[in-house]
């Protein structure tokens, strides 16, 4: 008969059973402690504080670094400005006139004959305009320079000196008071007679080397200007196509063609525009000096249309120029202040009709921003900074303005 083989499966559970008490038994093992490193400062609050130090100690570092790459920035900027200005305005005078190369290009005309008639247009224009403005300019610093000129502004100046006359005499009273004294006197250099020695007079001419080095200097930066501004032009748009090669992506690529294209059709638009409104307001003013029998009107229209670069002050040193001239070539005060009436006119219409029907409010810059933009450029560049200094600001607030990271910079410099 066969033996009947024991089965454990009813013993299964119990096992189970067991080794699920047993389990249960057991004490959890501790988890493991990672030991903390000593230190002198035992409180969380000092580690925090020494977090802190170390913290304001490199943003410190940060900020004299950055003091230094700005003033680094600035000296380099002023020191070669005999290379960098130039450069500027080539890289300006492209931007204006790049819409004509563009036109241009839409009847067939290759790039390099398109720079090649603007360049030789714009220095016809030049010579042209430098030959008709040499001799009546020279006229004038001859006329201001003569004795008459001072009188004639001093007779026609009398009206508005009244008064100021009782203020006039008491000043000539205290200097007559304070100069009693011998120790103030003049003293009369004598030759063993009671007769004065004459004093002699001696005009000092500039060095002729000076002369040469600042005419050497025009020249080469004018040389400097038509060559890049030549080579801008004719060149298209090779630095596009050189940025575009780098991006790594069609997205970016895309990207930066769209930026470049808006930058540079804004900033073009603006100095296109504005360069023709200075125009139309130089003959408007050439008109009106014409029209009041002021000489030389040619010379007024273009110097007005000069300084409409300049906000704020272009128009009030033109103002005064013509009064002053007005003082020296008319008879009355009347007649003279026609002069700066007129030129204050007409660059009140051009700046709140004109321009903004123009330009519109796309383009509006804070006058702070404006003044201050003034003095650093002419602080660097002297007159020709102060003449780019309004362009400049407008490129870097449209650039500043299609860019994602730099717009609350563009936001900054609006009116």
């Amino acid at each position: 008969m066969p033996t009947a083989v024991p089965t454990l499966t009813p013993q299964a559970p119990c096992c189970g059973g067991i080794v699920n008490e047993v389990d249960q038994d057991k004490p959890a093992l501790p988890e493991p402690v990672i030991p903390e490193i000593e230190s002198t400062q035992n409180s969380p609050q000092n580690s925090d504080a020494e977090f802190q130090d170390a913290a304001h100690s490199w943003d410190l570092k940060d900020a004299l670094l950055a003091t230094l790459a700005v003033l680094a920035v600035f000296y380099t900027i002023y020191f070669t400005r005999s290379i960098l200005f130039p450069i500027t305005l080539a890289v300006l005078l492209n931007l204006v006139f790049k819409p004509i190369v563009l036109r241009m290009q839409d009847f067939r005309i290759p790039a390099a004959v398109s720079a090649t008639f603007i360049l030789v247009a714009f220095v016809i224009t030049v010579i042209a305009g430098i030959w008709l403005l040499w001799e009546p300019a020279n006229q004038r610093i001859a006329q201001i320079s003569s004795p008459g000129y001072v009188a004639r502004l001093k007779e026609n100046l009398k009206p508005l000196q009244k008064p100021f006359k009782g203020l006039n005499e008491a000043s000539k009273k205290i200097d007559e008071i304070t100069n009693v004294t011998d120790e103030d006197t003049p003293i009369k250099v004598q030759n063993g007679t009671d007769e004065d020695t004459p004093m002699k007079v001696q005009q000092v001419q500039p060095k002729l080397g000076s002369m040469l080095n600042l005419t050497g200097s025009f020249v080469a930066s004018a040389v400097i200007v038509f060559v890049l501004l030549f080579f801008l032009l004719a060149g298209g748009d090779r630095f596009l196509e050189k940025l575009v090669v780098l991006m790594p992506t069609f997205k970016d690529k895309r990207r930066v063609v769209e930026l470049s294209r808006e930058v540079q059709h804004r900033i073009s638009h603006y100095l296109f525009t504005i360069t023709a409104i200075n125009v139309g307001l130089g003959i408007a003013i050439g008109i009106g000096m014409w029209a009041i029998d002021l000489p030389n009107p040619v010379l007024w229209g273009v110097m007005g249309a000069m300084l409409n670069y300049i906000p704020f002050a272009g128009p009030a040193v033109g103002a005064l120029i013509v009064f002053l001239e007005g003082l020296a070539d008319f008879n009355s005060l009347g007649h003279a202040a026609l002069a700066p009436a007129i030129y204050i006119g007409l660059n009140a219409l051009e700046s709140n009709f004109f321009t903004p029907a123009l330009l519109g409010k796309s383009i509006s810059l804070n006058p702070v921003m404006i003044v201050l933009a003034i003095f650093f450029w002419g602080w660097l560049w002297g007159v020709g900074g102060v003449l780019v200094a309004v362009p400049l600001l407008v490129v870097l607030k449209i650039f500043f303005d299609q860019s994602q990271v730099l717009a609350p910079l563009g936001t900054f410099l609006e009116k």
